[in-house]
């Protein structure tokens, strides 16, 4: 009982120690020196290609360095290659971030420099970025995507900023046909877009040659021949029980014929004796069961119905085992 109350306790602690917040907020690892020069790298690449308006490049590798090394110079880099693609909404966010950014005393001018570019760029950005209102009708929990990325349920049924052009949006459910459209808009402009998804007809219904059930294999008889061949393996293994022990008992017999005269066995006998009788007991035991067990599991599995034999109708097989007797009784 005690090992069982320091185990419990050990247990507890474990579990304070990982739901603690310490552990639950803990802050990301500084990066090292080599990230740090990568990520100095990058930013370069990135200036030179958004100087030529080399905007996919730029914006790829301003996106590595963000991500090795935070720096408002590469949040910067990232918000503008991110307007030359179109992509405002994500522009917007990045200038932001820049904005929002608390600098320490004493920050590098560059940082200084690239949060009041920010403040600058910002500027009627917002007149920019579309609306766009997703509906979906028919399941409760869709599975919905924009543009391939997913969009949550709670962003159903109002507005959403997206980037003005082409869009496509998907629509998935258990249940349901999936559904899709595409729509456009304007720079400042709202829509309304709606995709009513439809019952599946075939949803819930028999998949054709396959199982009425989902799991099923088809085969009536599959699961009389599973239980047939586990009770033919315990058979087994109990056969085996009884021809351990009952070689043990036929060693301690050789013990008591050496040291009992004219059934007579000595005091310092006794417990060979009782083994032996423990012994022939349970070997006894082991082969009446296990030969029960064993010729019972080999017919429940060689009686089990197929499709074919039975119409699609399976029999019920129920096995009997009580201390006195087994039996077997098969009912259709």
């Amino acid at each position: 009982m005690k090992l069982v109350r320091v185990l419990l306790v050990a247990l507890v602690a474990a579990f304070f120690a990982t739901a603690s917040p310490s552990v639950a907020w803990a802050q990301p690892d500084e990066p090292s020196e080599a990230d740090k020069a990568q990520a100095r790298r990058l930013g370069e690449e990135g200036q030179k290609a958004l100087d030529q308006k080399n905007y996919e490049v730029a914006y790829d590798r301003f996106k590595r360095a963000e991500s090795l090394f935070h720096a408002p110079t590469l949040l910067l880099g990232l918000a503008r290659s991110s307007l030359g693609l179109g992509k405002v909404v994500q522009a917007q966010e990045a200038y932001n971030k820049i904005i929002r950014e608390k600098l320490p005393k004493g920050a590098p001018d560059p940082f200084v420099r690239a949060q009041e570019d920010a403040k600058k760029e910002i500027v009627g950005l917002d007149q920019k970025i579309a609306w766009a209102t997703i509906t979906v009708t028919g399941p409760d929990k869709p599975k919905v995507t924009l543009d391939g990325e997913t969009i949550q349920v709670a962003a159903l049924g109002v507005k959403r900023p997206v980037d003005p052009g082409e869009h496509g949006v998907k629509a998935a459910a258990e249940g349901y046909l999936d559904a899709e459209t595409t729509f456009s808009v304007i720079a400042g402009g709202v829509r309304e877009v709606e995709l009513a998804m439809q019952v599946d007809p075939e949803a819930g219904k028999k998949p054709p040659g396959g199982p009425d059930v989902p799991g099923d294999t088809g085969d009536p008889g599959a699961g009389q021949r599973i239980g047939g061949f586990v009770t033919l393996g315990i058979g087994g293994a109990a056969l085996i029980v009884g021809a351990i022990t009952g070689g043990l008992a036929v060693g301690k017999h050789g013990e008591l014929t050496d040291g009992c005269q004219d059934g007579i066995c000595p005091k310092a006998l006794e417990g060979t004796l009782d083994d032996y009788h423990m012994l022939g007991t349970v070997s006894t035991v082991g082969f009446v069961a296990g030969g029960v067990l064993a010729a019972t599991g080999l017919i429940v599995a060689l009686t089990a119905p197929s499709a074919e034999t039975t119409g699609g109708l399976a029999p019920r097989v129920e096995l009997a085992l009580a201390p006195a007797h087994a039996g077997l009784r098969v009912d259709f």
